[in-house]
């Protein structure tokens, strides 16, 4: 396409498209079923129920978009008559959606480009789709996969369609007919909804994760008809490979005139034997678990092996209120009365010849902490981190709202678990001294996400917080005199040795009020980032400042976002602001990662050796063809466009 006239030629048309959903259900359906009779089993189907909807902006609310057929948005100002037309290297964008859970049970999603009913799916191979969920990075549309829990709906979605600049003559003219976007749901496998924990933040205990069951075997006699012993094995309804409840019944325990024996566990029950409760008496969780098939009143123990949940601290079993005797391991439980549980499986052994009404106590911790490969529980994240010891491990139990300083001297490695950190103010500090690693979870802070004033040997988390989500070396005011007055400044000098991934993202949502000035990193003038080989930085201003010329040594990949642009294009600073990829000083070497071509991007581009290149992207439309006016960005056919680069071997 040498000129305007030849790139109008080969304008062509593509219809709305037509968003629906659709389930697999097929293999789903074995998660349901159990072998017992249905004459006594007592069986609770989940429903997989999965719904669409799409942002009614003239409503501000969301409604049912399944069977509706949405039109791509055409750019402010642009005449309503105006069609739609696709030529090379434009981009249209459809209205928000969301993925609705409306099921009891978490199911995992996808979405395909499909439903063509007319016209040359020809078309389709010039044209890719793009999808951005809230503020994560756009992935191609085949890539998208999510979970949702029961009841929960996803972030926002937007997907755009893009035709490739490469497009030549043989695709002109042509339509198509009919596209749909097919959202796929299938049912999530246990390690998410049974035993992951990420879905229910306020259980304090794993007993929850137990399913209503019924699990029953055959009896069988010797010559004298006497029954042999019987084991009873009940497993997870989603994962064949992982048991739930496991019953040793003793052949002298079983009636003469059984044909089967079963173990029975029921949730909620009116009248439960098993309860969980913390050491405050709080009830956590109730449960009637019993056998059918034993003699009147027998007297042979039981041994039962049930899953209660991980890292339960503490735990102690009574059976009528009188505590029964705890053992090292689950072969040393062995006579009527004894128990075991083991931490780091969950599962709880004991024997008993009644199901008489038994209690579970614990301690309803926060963290762990694993030193010198013991295993110690504790009430805070602050706490466990305190009793570290060098090189401990230190994991997150659940979500919390409070954050942590890593104090002088400690070495520790920080799990987040997949929880999240909220804190009010700054989530972590990483004091002078300090080593750390902090990876896997969510933190959400109202001031900085991670103040780093020691050494950082890994970060891979997802920081959204007011200010800086990552603050290296971070310098403070201090009053060196005792006067009062702050007036002495520290500049700290800290080691960052990699971000491999995870998202930083310099503001919060809803924004209370503007706030410049502020970055996914920040980097001090004595501090080092040595490699960020992976992560996702965006801030208010720009994606990262460096205040040390010698600051970051290696960028290998990640995301370098524009400038975040809030509802109705409102920004946070001012004219030059939405045009900023970083403040002061560019990496040493770049071999990778995606770049917003801002105006520093020229800086960039000679940080990278001749072994790479650039190549350019999509546009980043959230600012291009804008201009700044009274603190918002408004459309300007003659404003600048961005793009966005790969650094990649050449």
């Amino acid at each position: 396409m040498t000129n305007s006239k030849t790139k109008r030629a080969l304008c062509l048309s593509l219809l709305s498209m037509l968003v629906c959903v659709s389930m697999l259900i097929g293999t789903t359906f074995a998660w349901f079923t159990d072998t017992a009779s249905t004459g006594v089993n007592r069986i609770q189907a989940g429903t997989l129920d999965v719904a669409l909807e799409v942002y009614d902006a003239d409503e501000g609310e969301w409604v049912d978009a399944e069977g509706k057929t949405l039109d791509f948005v055409k750019a402010t100002g642009a005449p309503a008559d105006e069609p739609i037309l696709w030529e090379p290297g434009c981009t249209y964008k459809l209205p928000a959606i969301r993925i609705v859970n409306k099921g009891n049970l978490a199911l995992k999603y996808k979405m395909t480009v499909n439903g063509i009913v007319g016209g040359d799916a020809k078309l389709l191979e010039v044209i890719d789709f793009t999808v951005k969920v809230g503020n994560t990075a756009p992935v191609p549309l085949d890539m998208l996969e999510g979970i949702l829990a029961k009841a929960a709906a996803s972030d926002p979605i937007v997907i755009s369609g893009h035709m490739l600049e490469t497009a030549g003559n043989e695709y002109q003219g042509l339509t198509i007919y009919g596209i749909a976007i097919t959202v796929v749901a299938t049912q999530v496998s246990s390690e998410y909804d049974s035993f992951g924990n990420q879905y229910d933040a306020d259980a304090s205990t794993g007993i929850d994760q137990l399913f209503p069951l019924r699990s029953t075997s055959l009896v069988t006699r010797d010559g004298s008809g006497n029954a042999t012993d019987v084991t009873v094995t009940a497993v997870d309804p989603a994962d064949s490979s992982t048991t739930i409840l496991e019953a040793l019944i003793p052949g002298d325990a079983i009636d003469g005139n059984a044909s089967e024996v079963a173990v029975i566990v029921d949730e909620n029950a009116a009248t439960p034997n098993l309860t969980a409760v913390d050491t405050s008496g709080k009830v956590l969780k109730t449960f009637d678990v019993s056998v059918t098939g034993l003699k009147a009143g027998n007297t042979a123990g039981v041994k039962v092996t049930i899953f209660v949940g991980k890292d339960r601290a503490g735990l102690m079993l009574y059976h009528n209120q009188t505590p029964m005797n705890k053992k090292n391991s689950a072969a040393d439980v062995m006579d009527d009365g004894d128990f075991f549980y083991d931490a780091d499986t969950g599962y709880l052994t004991f024997i008993s010849s009644t199901f008489s009404p038994f209690t579970i106590v614990h301690r309803d911790v926060t963290a762990k902490a694993i030193v010198n490969g013991e295993t110690t529980y504790h009430g805070s994240l602050a706490d466990a981190i305190q009793a570290a010891d060098d090189e401990t491990a230190v994991y997150l139990l659940k979500n919390v709202q409070s954050g942590a300083t890593i104090p002088e001297n400690k070495n520790v490695d920080i799990n987040l678990g997949g929880y999240t950190v909220d804190a009010p103010k700054t989530a972590f500090i990483v004091s002078e001294g300090a080593t750390c690693s902090i990876v896997n979870g969510k933190i959400l802070a109202g001031q900085y996400g991670i103040v780093n004033r020691g050494t950082i040997t890994e970060l891979n988390v997802d920081v959204q917080s007011l200010m800086y989500a990552i603050a290296n070396g971070l310098g403070e005011w201090v009053d060196t005199d005792g006067d009062g007055d702050t007036d002495t400044r520290i500049e700290y000098t800290a080691v960052l040795k990699e971000i491999s991934g995870g998202n930083y993202l310099a503001y919060r949502e809803p924004v209370a009020y503007p706030l410049a000035g502020v970055f996914g990193l920040y980097n001090g003038t004595n501090s080092v980032v040595e490699l960020i080989s992976g992560g996702t930085f965006q801030g208010n201003s720009a994606a990262f400042r460096n205040y040390n010329a010698n600051g970051i040594l290696s960028v290998t990949d990640g995301r370098f976002e524009h400038p975040y642009v809030y509802e109705g294009g409102k920004i946070f600073g001012d004219s030059n602001t939405y045009k900023a990829l970083f403040y002061n000083n560019a990496p040493l070497s770049v071999t990778g990662g995606t770049w917003f071509g801002g105006k520093e991007w020229s800086s960039i581009l000679a940080k990278i050796p001749s072994t790479h290149q650039a190549v350019q992207g999509e546009v980043c439309t959230a600012v291009s063809q804008k201009k700044y006016s009274s603190g918002y960005l408004v459309e300007d056919p003659n404003g600048p466009v961005f793009y966005y680069y790969t650094v990649q071997p050449n």
